[in-house]
């Protein structure tokens, strides 16, 4: 008896020691879970306390040291140290092209620029309580360098803190509500993407990044082929074999070849693509040229045509494409695409078909 006693009694407190340990790991647990909740908490005030915007941006003229300086403002209540955590971007357009840096921080400038590729702090206004630190209502002068020569005095900063908050400078507007006929600022890289409505026509315009120029957000197509062959040393001008028909033979006829393609607005050819059934020019000083006619701007009729711009120089191929063309044509006016085919060796250019992508455009204020 006194035996089984003692089993049980080991038994049960085996028990206890199980239960006790579990209490033990479910408590670190909890604290565990309490500890978490409690930086979430934290860095969601953190967030909430902290607002920053950017002012007084300066660039500097080209041919200088490429300078973007600016202001930072500190507009909350939460102190703002961890710098070297922050991603400053600066967006510009160069002598090559847009550009996109993103710069490192290089510590106080102490009145010298940084080196390329870099943002310092030149002085923190009224940097009496905490040098160093940008608390609430202070401001802090940033130089920077960029890679490239600034062109045209246009770049767009951007500051993200180390917890999220972020700046623009110029601030991003992507529409204007107050449409007006004309575009309310010149297309150009501070308004990139903007868009506005010509109360006069209705038409929807976009600030185009690639092309800077107000284009229409919808593109038109147009499209025509020609089942007759082009002969050697024909044109457009006066051969209407050399010419495209459009739908229901529009553009066919006899001698000087009526263009049948009313255009009401100045528009932008984006893109086009040639094709023909069979390639006949031998290359070399034997090609062809794909190019737009068209009236006289303001023309009462479709005639006389007259040649307004080469789409395509020098082909000797059976299809040829350009996805990123930028050529402007005066509207009010009637068009047509055509052939000058100038193979040497008296080939013809055969069954073929021209499509052009096209976009309204909106001439800067």
């Amino acid at each position: 008896m006194g035996l089984s006693v003692a089993i049980a009694g080991a038994i049960i407190l085996s028990v206890l020691m199980l239960v006790m340990m579990s209490m033990t790991g479910l408590v670190g647990n909890i604290f565990s879970i309490g500890s978490v909740t409690t930086q979430v908490s934290d860095l969601e005030n953190t967030i909430d306390n902290t607002d920053i915007s950017l002012e007084t941006l300066f660039v500097s003229t080209p041919l200088t040291t490429p300078r973007v300086n600016f202001t930072l403002n500190n507009d909350d209540t939460e102190k703002l140290w961890n710098f070297d955590e922050f991603n400053v971007i600066i967006e510009y357009e160069s002598t090559s092209g847009d550009e996109l840096d993103e710069l490192s921080f290089g510590g106080k400038c102490q009145g010298v620029v940084p080196t390329a590729g870099e943002w310092c702090i030149e002085g923190i206004s009224g940097d009496f309580l905490d040098a160093g630190i940008l608390n609430e209502g202070e401001s802090a002068e940033i130089w920077t360098q960029v890679s490239q020569s600034v062109e045209n005095g246009n770049a767009r900063v951007t500051v993200s803190t180390d917890n999220g908050e972020v700046a623009m400078l110029p601030a991003p507007k992507r529409s204007w509500f107050d449409v007006s006929p004309v575009p309310p600022a010149t297309c150009e890289f501070s308004v990139y993407g903007r868009t506005f409505v010509d109360t006069d026509t209705g038409i929807s315009y976009v600030c185009d990044p690639i092309r800077d120029k107000w284009l229409s957000t919808d593109t038109i197509a147009f499209y025509g082929d020609e089942t007759e062959p082009c002969d050697n040393g024909q044109d457009s001008l006066g051969f209407d074999d050399c010419t495209v028909d459009f739908g229901q033979n529009v553009g066919s006829g006899i001698g000087d070849p009526d263009s049948g393609l009313y255009l009401p607005y100045n528009f932008t050819i984006i893109s086009y693509g040639f094709s023909q059934s069979v390639n006949q020019c031998g290359g070399g000083a034997d090609t062809f040229d794909v190019e737009v006619i068209g009236s006289a701007v303001g023309g009462a009729t479709d005639e006389p045509q007259a040649f307004i711009l080469d789409l395509a120089t020098g082909l000797a191929t059976d299809n040829d494409n350009n996805d990123n063309l930028n050529l402007d044509i005066d509207g009010n006016r009637y068009i047509n695409l055509g052939i000058d085919n100038n193979c040497g060796g008296g080939e013809d250019v055969n069954d073929y078909l021209i499509i052009i992508y096209t976009k309204w455009h909106h001439d800067d204020p």
